[in-house]
């Protein structure tokens, strides 16, 4: 089975203020999705979203996914069922 991420294109990054960036996957040379931990309300909240560098900067664009740290493990999950029905559609899944 194929994972869902290269280990070798997740980078662990610094911190932002008000949150803490935990790592990002490049997608290609201009976008990637980072993933971001917040506390909002005395509670954790992941916050995974497309990114894309432009000339003036990076700036957030696309869909995004929040959720509530307690419910990682179950997003992972439902990503890997995801993966497991592209597998059985045949349609295979990349890596990066």
């Amino acid at each position: 089975m194929s994972t869902l991420l290269a280990p070798a294109r997740v980078a662990a990054l610094p911190r932002f203020v008000g949150s803490s960036l935990i790592g990002q996957l490049e997608l290609n040379r201009h976008q990637y999705l980072r993933a971001t931990l917040t506390e909002r309300a005395g509670r954790q909240t992941i916050s995974i979203a497309r990114w894309k560098q432009t000339p003036t900067g990076e700036r957030r664009c696309g869909q995004s996914l929040e959720f509530g740290a307690h419910r990682a493990a179950a997003v992972v999950q439902l990503l890997k069922e995801v993966l497991r029905a592209i597998e059985a559609r045949g349609e295979g899944a990349e890596n990066g």
